[in-house]
């Protein structure tokens, strides 16, 4: 399956957002195609609301729908040819529709409870009524009985619904209120939970429990069947494979098991451990960060299974050694570093002030040319080698930032 939306298939390159609010703004409409059928379509469209509002002049009262139509073209023409081609081909049996009164199995419900023999009666009048309409072939003989047939359902329908049902309704409404002027409430919502064709139609559990001589309804032997047998579910007898022990554990509260040897979990990831992962792994799974999509012929060998457990182990070692670096100890050792640092940087101004202090040719600077040109070129030298230490000791501290 292929998804269409307008991020992607934007006829105009418009690249417009189908759900636009002042939250934020997404993707959340699109239309889904099979791979075969995406060559067929053409364009996928978005239109924003403000734009469909100017056009049609339609003005909101209250707010503006943040969704925006979407609109794709799909080429339907050899489609259409090639579906009417295979039902012009199509060999379709010929077959006769009955026509005329017909039978089923399903019955009247008679399950309202305002329902008596009154009503049993009137309703097979109707019903005999129907059948005597709908069998007839004569036209002036139809046409009577079909008047009859009104008359007699609109008869049964004015005593429903006008006699029986309002007297059970006035019947179930003073029964509430008597029992809601009661102290016990429990009563009452009871009462009020009866109400309903839900509550009628509903099918509840059977009490009754199935025995070797028969059923037996009787709900204290049902109530005690059930307890024994959630009973058994709940309390497994003893086996071979049950740990005492680790039982005990759970009781004294000792959820921590320091004799254990966990060893296992520091030891290096090992090949067999990236081997067994990659043969896990779904066929045609989408890439990672690696870009390595996993196929059959290409990740499975022996090559790019030593490349994946190179990878992992370096991603492990890096953010093992970012956690490290983050700690308290390494961050004590860059304070000190850094201040010895500082040290460093005011010794250089320093000597870089008296080497500029005793360069020859500056007026107020006294002694032989021969001391001077001896003093100069000494601080140069200690100048040179103290840049070279400050370039090596900076070097070091962008390594530990």
């Amino acid at each position: 399956m292929c998804m269409l939306n307008g991020r992607v298939y934007s006829e105009n390159g418009s690249n417009n957002f189908s759900c636009v609010s002042k939250w934020d703004k997404s993707v959340v409409d699109y239309a889904l195609t099979a791979n075969e059928q995406l060559s067929r379509c053409k364009s996928c469209n978005i239109f924003l609301m403000s734009d469909v509002i100017n056009r049609s002049g339609i003005q909101f009262e209250k707010s503006v729908p943040d969704h925006g139509p979407i609109m794709w073209t799909i080429d339907v023409q050899s489609l259409d040819s090639e579906t009417q081609t295979e039902l012009h081909n199509r060999d379709v049996p010929f077959r006769k529709i009955p026509s005329g009164p017909a039978t089923t199995k399903r019955g009247k419900s008679l399950s309202k409870p305002y329902w008596n023999e009154d009503l049993s009666a009137l309703w097979d009048i109707v019903c005999e009524k129907e059948k005597a309409w709908l069998n007839c072939t004569e036209h002036c003989s139809r046409r009577k009985l079909r008047t009859e047939f009104c008359e007699k359902r609109k008869t049964f329908d004015k005593i429903v619904d006008r006699r029986y049902k309002p007297q059970y309704q006035v019947q179930q409404q003073g029964m509430l209120i008597s029992t809601y002027g009661n102290s016990n409430k429990r009563d009452f919502w009871k009462q009020f939970g009866k109400i309903g064709i839900a509550n009628d139609r509903g099918n509840g559990i059977p009490l009754k429990i199935e025995t070797e001589n028969g059923f037996i309804l009787d709900h204290g032997a049902v109530l005690d069947r059930w307890k024994t047998d959630y009973n058994n579910l709940l309390n497994v007898p003893l086996s071979d494979d049950f740990d005492a022990a680790h039982l005990e554990d759970i009781k004294n509260g000792r959820h921590i098991f320091l004799e254990q040897d966990c060893k296992s979990l520091n030891e290096r990831i090992g090949e067999h451990e990236v081997r067994k992962s990659v043969y896990h792994m779904k066929l045609g799974k989408s890439a990672g960060i690696d870009y390595i999509v996993n196929r059959r012929r290409y990740l499975r060998n022996e090559i790019m299974v030593s490349r994946i457990h190179y990878t992992a182990v370096n991603y492990i070692l890096i953010v093992f050694s970012v956690v490290i670096i983050s700690g308290l100890i390494l961050g004590l050792l860059y304070l000190i570093y850094r201040e010895f640092i500082r040290h460093q940087q005011k010794q250089f101004n320093h000597m870089k002030e008296r080497l500029f202090r005793r360069r020859p040719g500056i007026s107020g600077v006294s002694g032989s040319g021969e001391d001077i040109e001896t003093d100069s070129s000494n601080s140069i030298e200690g100048h040179a080698s103290s840049v070279m230490e400050l370039k090596s000791v900076t070097s070091a501290d962008q390594i530990l930032c």
